[in-house]
């Protein structure tokens, strides 16, 4: 057999260690000394380059350091705690976002029906994965929906501080942003808010990042340089269902088609079909690498 490390493979356990670390010890989230006591709660044990059945992902903290002001609260927990807590707050936090697009994108049902929907949303599987993996990116795509959602109410400024507070994972929000950004500029005046709420919220973020840990951004420029590396590169889901090339060819496309939508579309109120649609398009969730490799893995015969 490979004889792979297992220990409690949750994707929230590294965060929460660095967390606990920084607030508590004042210890770098980013160092390699947490990365190999992140790899033994992890896997059961630190990773050894040798052995060919360790796995690559080295679980370092790659995200910006102001994501430990949301763990700051579970940080005198055990994770055992902590571990059991969080699935039902991703549960339910998953639950209340497809509710949130179902408002925003103003679709009529009854509570059947949205119940219905609520169910079918947590019984998909990047919804089952993301639960038994306790990934952060659950709370992001809640934190985008309660964006958009107070985007249509015109409750701009608490629209900008969720998007801020979204990008603790960064990549999977920059499009939205990107998007955000032509929609504001289209209609300066009226929307300018959006982008002022959200400007001073991530301003606030970055210092008080400054504050725990002095000179982080570059440490964690430098955390998803090696997160790319380890993970594979940027590998998407397109690469490992096509190839990486017609991935690549297919993914350009799409984000094409999208930037084209999306122009056409800049100058739409909130509360249009026009505008409604281009939140729609841009709500899919990007694969991170580390689950492209996950999906690679699934898709790939077992070794004995």
């Amino acid at each position: 057999m490979r004889q792979s490390p297992r220990g409690n493979l949750s994707d929230l356990y590294p965060r929460w260690l660095g967390a606990r670390e920084l607030l508590l010890h004042n210890r770098d989230p980013y160092g390699s000394d947490i990365t190999r006591e992140i790899q033994v709660g992890y896997y059961g044990r630190e990773l050894d380059p040798a052995r060919p059945g360790d796995p690559k992902d080295q679980q370092g903290f790659a995200y910006p350091v102001y994501v430990v002001l949301m763990l700051a609260p579970t940080v005198t927990l055990p994770f055992s705690v902590v571990h059991e807590v969080f699935f039902w707050f991703f549960a339910a936090l998953t639950g209340a976002s497809a509710v949130l697009w179902l408002r925003t994108l103003d679709w009529k049902i009854s509570r059947t029906g949205t119940v219905i929907w609520v169910l079918l949303v947590l019984s998909c599987f990047p919804a089952i994965q993301g639960l038994k993996l306790q990934q952060l990116s659950l709370l992001v795509a809640s934190l985008l929906a309660a964006s958009m959602f107070a985007l249509v109410r015109r409750w701009f400024v608490l629209a900008g501080i969720l998007l801020a507070l979204a990008t603790i994972k960064p990549q999977l929000v920059f499009l939205a942003i990107l998007w955000l950004g032509m929609w504001v500029l289209a209609n300066w005046r009226d929307r300018q808010r959006l982008f002022w709420s959200f400007g001073f919220a991530m301003i606030v973020l970055v210092v008080a990042g400054e504050v725990l840990l002095p000179g982080w951004i570059g440490e964690f420029r430098a955390a998803m340089k090696d997160y790319y590396r380890y993970t594979g590169g940027g590998i998407s889901v397109l690469d490992v269902l096509l190839s990486p090339l017609w991935g690549r060819i297919t993914a350009a496309g799409l984000v094409l088609m999208i930037a084209i939508f999306v122009w056409q579309n800049r100058r739409a109120a909130e509360s249009s079909p026009e505008c409604r649609h281009s939140r729609a398009v841009l709500r899919t969730k990007v694969t991170s690498p580390s689950e492209a490799r996950r999906l690679a893995a699934a898709k790939a015969p077992t070794k004995s």
